[in-house]
């Protein structure tokens, strides 16, 4: 037997009163420190977990302050450059007005302007690249000529602010007398075609936009790219409307300034590192701006041309374009495409336009891991450790405690088992610790006189059997059977005893007589084949014992023998 066999068996507690003391006082202590162990250590996991989701939450919050700060400061950026650009609408627009209001000079300088083969009365050669218009609805020709006679002058104005503002694509001059000057210079009659004939008949708007007002108090109007009909076929421009009005109030035209929002909303995001991950920019209807391709893929933005935020069977979308069509900032949380993101969005006061910056699902799950890996609970670990240090140096002294005390307790037992075997074998053997005052002591002396006992009879029955064997060939088979049966039948309460003896010459097991409780006739009609299945042949053949508790229903029944 291998080492480790003989420590298993000897660590058997079917086999060994000492391993059962062993196993007993092991997991006597062991289960309860196992439980206090791992309770502590769940206590010690559950408050590392809080507390690293109280700091996850505390960094979470402060990317979110971050970036409602960060989307404030870009939508301030965006007011000034608004603002910027409507001080250069509104210098443009005294000037015009300056120009508009003096007299009209010299007309053969006006006059110069012939139509064309269409019946256009426009400038087909550039002037400071820039080209005017009479509007085929002009309320007085002669009124229309002299200002665009007037705007003229204009052109150098408009086309150095185009140079020194890159954003601002097209100038224009719109006046009440059914003028339109364009800088820069653009064929007419593919601007007809691409206003799908709203230039040539254009009639300026006195009171829609621009109602009588005093000078100076009156706001300029933004409009979104598609507002209307352009010159133009580039969809990202917005346009800035501000009013021409004379020194005493009356309206004589507009400034329109088209510009690329696209760029402004690029030079924002440029300005430093983005407090998010996402951001995009609409106007106050839900038009987008500027929609980058992580903002398009997080919103499923289709990109078709007038599609709004609202535009969407999403929830969370159409959530998102409520809050930002209602008044101030508000940074919330969002489900949008199954996923969960933190939108800021601030507003633009000048121009209406919303800019929002957020955080994506990714990133929320980032700031979560770098929390925790900042966190980094050393002190949490080290309590962790020296737990489980304490818990194993118990361990030891508990195994080591629980073997010399069953090694105490089970030696005299095992002494004593050992004794009540060779006894049990009929050898004499002397039982140590007979003179013991206790239990066990006891127990050895009645073990020592029962084995003096048991060692008398073992020679009586020795004696006996000496006896017995010079005997037996003068007893008859019949009385054998007959003491045999008897004896069986009082041993195992049987209600029929019976030997079958082997008979040679037929190959057959007969039945003996007598039994018990089988009559003379009985057994000599029981008689099985050596060859035939039955319980008697397969006993005779094996030596082995079999036994049956349903002889009905046993497939070795000799049937002929159980009728």
């Amino acid at each position: 037997m291998t080492p480790v066999a003989q420590l298993w068996r000897s660590l058997d507690p079917r086999r060994s009163m000492a391993a059962r003391l062993l196993w007993g006082f092991f997991l006597a202590f062991f289960v309860p420190g196992a439980v206090f162990v791992l309770l502590l250590v769940n206590q010690l996991r559950g408050l590392e977990e809080s507390s690293a989701h109280v700091f996850a939450a505390s960094r979470e919050a402060e990317a979110v302050m971050r970036l409602r700060q960060d989307a404030l400061f870009r939508a301030e950026w965006l007011e000034r450059r608004a603002q910027t650009a409507q001080e250069a609408a509104w210098s443009l627009a005294g000037a015009v007005g300056a120009a508009l209001g003096e007299d009209a000079g010299d007309t053969a300088e006006f006059g110069a302007v012939a139509a064309d083969d269409h019946g256009h009365l426009w400038t087909p050669a550039p002037e400071d690249d820039s080209v005017a218009f009479i509007s085929s609805a002009r309320p007085n020709l002669m009124q229309a000529r002299r200002d665009l006679a007037k705007t003229r002058r204009m052109a150098g104005l408009m086309k150095a602010l185009r140079e020194r503002r890159q954003t601002i694509r097209n100038v224009s001059i719109w006046t009440a007398s059914g003028v339109l000057r364009h800088s820069p210079w653009v064929d007419v009659h593919a601007g007809i075609r691409q206003s799908r004939g709203a230039l040539e008949d254009f009639v300026f708007n006195r009171t829609a936009r621009f109602p009588q007002q005093a000078v100076g108090t009156e706001e300029a109007v933004w409009a979104p790219a598609r507002a209307g009909p352009r010159l133009t076929n580039d969809p990202r421009l917005v346009t800035l409307f501000v009013p021409v009005r004379s020194a005493t109030g009356d309206l004589l035209g507009g400034i329109s300034l088209d510009m690329d929002a696209r760029r402004w909303f690029d030079e924002a995001v440029s300005l430093g590192e983005l407090g998010g991950d996402v951001w995009f920019a609409v106007d106050g209807a839900g038009h987008a701006l500027r929609m980058p391709p992580a903002a398009a893929k997080m919103l499923g933005w289709r990109g078709v041309e007038a599609e709004k935020l609202m535009d969407s069977f999403d929830s969370g979308r159409r959530r998102l374009a409520r809050a930002i069509q209602g008044e101030g900032s508000t940074s919330e949380r969002y489900s949008l495409r199954g996923g969960t993101q933190m939108l800021a969005h601030v507003r633009v006061r000048t121009t209406g336009w919303v800019f929002v910056e957020g955080l994506s699902t990714e990133a929320l799950a980032a700031i979560g891991r770098e929390a925790r890996l900042e966190l980094q609970p050393r002190s949490y670990s080290a309590v962790r450790r020296d737990l489980l240090l304490l818990f194993i140096y118990l361990l030891g002294s508990i195994l080591l405690a629980v073997l010399f005390v069953s090694r105490r307790i089970s030696e005299p037992v095992s002494s004593l088992v050992r004794a009540a075997e060779s006894i049990g074998r009929g050898r004499s053997v002397a039982v140590e610790g007979r003179g013991a005052p206790d239990e066990l002591g006891r127990l050895a002396a009645a073990l020592d006189l029962m084995g003096r006992r048991v060692e008398r009879r073992v020679e009586t029955l020795r004696r006996l059997h000496l006896l017995f064997r010079a005997s037996y060939r003068m007893v008859e088979l019949k009385e054998v059977l007959a003491r045999c049966s008897e004896a069986i039948a009082a041993f195992t309460r049987a209600e029929r005893v019976v030997f079958f003896l082997h008979d040679p010459e037929t190959n057959r097991l007969k039945a003996g007589w007598p039994g018990w409780n089988v009559s003379e006739e009985l057994a000599s009609a029981l008689q099985v084949p050596i060859d035939d299945r039955s319980i008697t042949a397969m006993v005779f053949q094996t030596g082995e014992l079999y036994y049956s508790n349903d002889l009905e229903r046993d497939p070795y029944v000799h049937r002929e023998t159980q009728r």
